[in-house]
Order: structure tokens, then sequence, then C-alpha cells
């Protein structure tokens, strides 16, 4: 009877935790826009007052079906912004694809820095410049010949007007200092234009150096920006992706937490197995007890026996002293 009783509530407990169970999975699918009533009619329980199902954010005073159809507008917006992706990855090729010339060229660029070509076009565009300023120089020098001539002649031709000819020191010296003169200004001149030269070519190659000091990150930047680019059109196709589920940003539901599931009590009801090694168990232990109770008791007759025994012994002789327990009478009596 206990093990049936306590069976009978086990089951009762278990029935109450599946219905409770039921009733938060039915008020969670109701929270999510959803029809609960099939899930409680299992329970028996009338689902006439849960209002109308596919309301999750408007209220339930909205006309029927409204929420419904503003989420496929939504549905609709998102599927035209997301378009084929398919083609949307091949678009984004086609526009990395056409900067390859413009980005190749970087490449030769950062490369010519290092390899020299860029300093070798520089002095190339220079030199029409360092030979302008020579060919300057040599025509100034040719203008102060000629000069220098012109002044000799007239040397020549102030001396032979004071009757002086051939080679005197007087006019030997003035040749002298014309010719000096004019030659002193055609080397200066010369060796300016060569120094200015110099000068141009030098800044061209510290240029070069201070470029590519100042270009040792270049090439690591560029390969980032290379693997940037790389990605750049999968990234496009995520971020349009992204883009399209926008529409459908007003529909998002807090997740929250699962249904609660609440556990399914269990009693302990006893196999027969287990009822019958319990009696057999209770059986024993009785049987052991009567035993016990059966040893104390002739302990204790036998402990009772010694002692009749021993008063026999001192005060059952009647010859000679007081009457014992066993014959009082034959002895005398007790007042003798």
């Amino acid at each position: 009877m206990q093990a049936e009783s306590a069976r009978k509530a086990g089951s009762q407990q278990a029935e109450a935790g599946r219905n409770q169970n039921m009733i938060n999975l039915a008020q969670y699918i109701k929270s999510r826009g959803g029809d609960p009533g099939p899930l409680l009619a299992k329970l028996g329980w009338s689902t006439d007052s849960l209002g109308q199902a596919g309301v999750a954010i408007l209220p339930e005073y909205q006309d029927p079906g409204t929420e419904k159809a503003l989420f496929d507008k939504a549905v609709t917006t998102s599927n035209l912004i997301a378009g084929d992706p398919t083609k949307n990855l091949a678009t984004y090729n086609d526009i990395v694809n056409s900067q390859q010339p413009a980005i190749q060229a970087g490449n030769q660029t950062i490369a010519d820095i290092y390899n020299g070509n860029l300093t070798n076009r520089r002095l190339t565009a220079l030199d029409p410049v360092l030979q302008a300023r020579l060919g300057l120089s040599d025509q100034q020098a040719q203008a102060l010949e000629v000069a220098l001539a012109q002044q000799q002649t007239a040397i020549g031709a102030q001396e032979a007007a004071k009757g002086y000819t051939g080679s005197g020191s007087y006019g030997n010296n003035r040749m002298l200092a014309a010719t000096v003169g004019a030659r002193e200004q055609i080397a200066t001149g010369r060796a300016n234009a060569t120094l200015q030269n110099a000068t141009d070519v030098m800044g061209v190659n510290n240029a070069a150096e201070d470029l590519k000091l100042r270009s040792l990150d270049t090439p690591i930047n560029r390969a980032s920006q290379l693997i940037t680019l790389n990605q750049a059109p999968g990234l496009a196709l995520a971020q349009n992706a992204q883009t399209s589920t926008a529409p459908l940003n007003f529909f998002k539901l807090n997740p929250g937490n699962a249904p609660q599931q609440n556990a399914i009590p269990v009693s302990s009801v006893p196999s027969m197995g287990g009822v019958l090694l319990s009696g057999a168990g209770q059986a024993a232990g009785a049987y052991g007890q009567y035993q016990q109770n059966q040893n104390n008791i002739a302990a204790n007759n036998a402990l009772m026996d010694k002692y009749i025994a021993s008063q026999n012994s001192g005060w059952g002789n009647t010859s000679g002293g007081n009457g014992g327990f066993n014959d009082v009478g034959s002895g005398g009596s007790l007042g003798s």
C-alpha cells in the first residue's frame, strides 16, 4: 500500500511538472507571434481568449495581418538590396580589375625607388638643364674671345697711331692685361657652370637616398593595401549582405531565455525485488531479535537457578538452624 501511494504521488507530481512546462512553452510561442492554441488544447484549456496570432511587436488591437504585411514588405526590400550575390561579387571584381593599371604602376614606382630607376629618370630629366648650362658657358666664352680679339686690335691700332711698331713693353702689358682678364672670365664661367651641374646631380642623388630611408615601410604598407584590395570584393559582398538586413531590424526580437523547464519529480518506488529483499531482511531481523530475546530469558533463568541453589545450600538444613525456603515445616517452626 505504501509503495502504491508513493507511485501515485510521483505520477501526479510528474503530470503537474509536464503541464507547467507546456504552459511555459506556450507563453514563449505567443511572445514570438506564434499560435500556442494547439499546444494548450492538449491540456484541455480553452484558447478563445488568446488573442490573434502573428502579433509579436505591434499592439494586439492592430488590424489582423498588419504586422505580417509590414514584415513581407521588409523582406521584399531586403531581397532587392541583397540582389544576386554571385553577380554582385563579379561586379566588385570588375571594379577592382579596372584599377589594375594604376595599381601596377604604383607597384613599379615603389620598386623604382630601390632599384635606382627613379633616380635615373630624374637625372635623365636633369641632363638637358646641365647641357644647357654648359652651352651657355661656352657661348659666354666665345663672346669673351671675340671681345678680346677686338680689344687687342684696338690696342694695336692705338699703339700704331702713336708711332709705335713692334712689341713695346707698354703695348705688351695692355695686351696681356686684356688677355688675362678675358681668360679669367671664361674660366670662371666654365667652372661655375660645372660646379652648378655637379651640385644639381648630387642633390638628385641625395634626394634618392633620403627617399629610400623615408620609404622603408612603404613595401610593407603596400603589401597590406594589396591584401585589403584582394579582400575588397568579399568585404563589399559581406557589407551588402549586412545592409540588406537593415529593413528587418524593426522585427528583431530579443531571443530571451529558453522556456523554463521544471524538473519532473520522480518518487523512489522500490521494485518488486527490492520489496521482497526488504521484507526478507525485516523478517530476518525479527527472527534474530526473537532469538536474542530467548537467549536473554534463558540466561536470566540460569542465573536465577544458581541463586536459588546457593540459598538452599545455606538455609535448607532443618536439623540445625532456621528452616529453608524449600521445607519450612519439617525442621521446626519459624518461631522456635
